[in-house]
């Protein structure tokens, strides 16, 4: 036994670690060969619908964010002012942005309550 700033720690031999980690490697074998006789073993990287379509709309965001970088870096690349119609039109780009990233929060936010609600109703 070990003592660490006033913690007291007992040591286990390798041969005991090694005893006790066979039955769980066993039982993690036995669980991933029920898994895959199952037809769940689909590994980390699969998308379902329901995966899909909760990023369908990140990924929307995401697109619009870089439509707007590109229209911005265009309109500045070209070493002049930027124009009035310029200015306007990026100033809309920008609140069509806004607004599709607060909606879409909007709706992140009902979701999660709404499946709060449902998990409360259940217990």
């Amino acid at each position: 036994m070990e003592t660490t700033s006033g913690l007291s720690v007992q040591l286990s031999s390798t041969t005991q670690a090694n005893e006790s980690s066979q039955p769980l490697q066993s039982d993690i074998a036995k669980f991933q060969e029920s898994l895959a006789v199952a037809g769940g073993d689909q590994g980390a990287d699969a998308t379902g619908p329901v995966t899909k379509a909760f990023f369908d709309p990140l990924e929307s965001i995401n697109s619009r964010a870089a439509e707007l970088n590109n229209y911005a870096n265009k309109v500045l690349a070209n070493g002049a002012e930027m124009t009035p119609s310029d200015v306007l039109m990026l100033t809309v780009k920008s609140q069509e942005f806004l607004f599709h990233s607060q909606l879409t929060a909007n709706i992140a936010n009902r979701s999660a309550d709404g499946v709060q609600t449902l998990f409360r109703q259940q217990s």
